[in-house]
């Protein structure tokens, strides 16, 4: 990689576990990017498809403004599924600079994040809208909190805001408090705790309701495979599926989701995959696009979990007398 060259870095030998031996150059990025290499990275990202892109042990409470908004660039452009931020101080970063990485935490095609030994709860206590704004608009499923220090105040922000599959919180000190919290997220499917702060009975509670949340959501998926192949018939010009009423259907999507236990507004999801079928937006996973008309322009978030799809706050009354820059949108991709 020529390009590194134009940029300050250390060649270092780190050591794997099965004994293979690699080399990594650790770019010094105080001072943000150099031309070259930020053009090198931008194509990188731009161009190729990666699992993952990491920014660990750089110490970006170090870094000038100019370099952690090039960093949250990257970011916020990546395809990659998982983006490591591990080790790097984020709890003494100025609100600015916090609100640069939070905000481009929020690209939906991260999936997992990564945020281990960054002090946290510094970030967290100073900026707590900041911190509940980042949950609130984030698409990723997972998240890795280990070593932050996190209080159960700050865990409760994740209980209530958060619609993570899977949190990470060992070596915080996050006890009951929290804890009882998180029985009544319908989202969390797995939660690592650091059982000294924490009573075998509210773990053992909060287990039981991620296996809940589990269920839920396996049943959620056989509904939706379910109804997405038989509403395939809508495609079909002379299928029988097109001469059924659509009430008549719904009825029995209706009976189909209650032997599964589904809860929630089922034919609403329903008409929501049946308009996609009819749109030609084919594949097995189910997005949901809010889209609102505050101004002249229009206000979008995206949610990729499907365990949302079904909670009635997703699904207001007016909506049915809505207007097409008012109406929630699915999109099967």
């Amino acid at each position: 990689m020529p390009k590194l060259k134009q940029q300050p870095a250390i060649l270092k030998t780190l050591q794997h576990e099965d004994g293979r031996s690699v080399q990594m150059r650790f770019v010094d990025l105080k001072q943000g990017f150099e031309p070259e290499f930020k053009q090198f990275l931008n194509n990188k990202c731009s161009t190729e498809s990666f699992k993952r892109l990491s920014f660990s042990d750089c110490y970006f409470d170090l870094v000038t403004e100019a370099g952690i908004a090039e960093i949250a660039s990257l970011i916020n452009s990546t395809t990659a599924e998982v983006v490591g931020l591990n080790s790097n101080n984020l709890g003494n970063l100025s609100e600015e600079n916090a609100s640069h990485i939070l905000n481009a935490l929020t690209n939906p095609n991260i999936r997992g994040i990564e945020l281990k030994n960054n002090k946290l709860e510094n970030l967290i206590a100073r900026h707590p809208q900041l911190f509940t704004k980042f949950l609130q608009s984030t698409s990723a499923t997972s998240l890795d909190l280990e070593d932050n220090n996190i209080s159960d105040m700050s865990a409760s922000l994740l209980s209530k805001d958060s619609k993570f599959l899977s949190i990470n919180l060992e070596n915080n000190p996050v006890g009951d408090s929290s804890c009882k919290q998180f029985q009544s997220n319908p989202y969390i499917q797995n939660i690592a705790l650091n059982l000294t702060y924490a009573t075998i009975d509210t773990v053992k509670k909060l287990d039981a309701k991620t296996l809940e949340n589990q269920n839920n959501r396996w049943q959620e998926h056989k509904f939706i495979n379910g109804v997405t192949e038989v509403a395939k018939g809508y495609t079909e010009p002379n299928h029988n599926l097109n001469l059924l009423p659509r009430e008549i259907l719904m009825t029995i999507f209706n009976f189909f989701g209650r032997s599964l236990g589904i809860k929630g507004p089922i034919t609403r999801v329903c008409e929501l995959i049946i308009t996609n079928i009819m749109q030609k937006n084919a594949g097995n996973k189910l997005w949901w696009k809010k889209e609102i008309k505050l101004s002249p322009n229009n206000s979008l978030t995206i949610f990729r979990t499907r365990t949302q799809f079904f909670q009635p706050e997703y699904y207001e009354t007016e909506e049915i007398q809505a207007t097409s820059s008012q109406k929630r949108i699915g999109m099967l991709n």
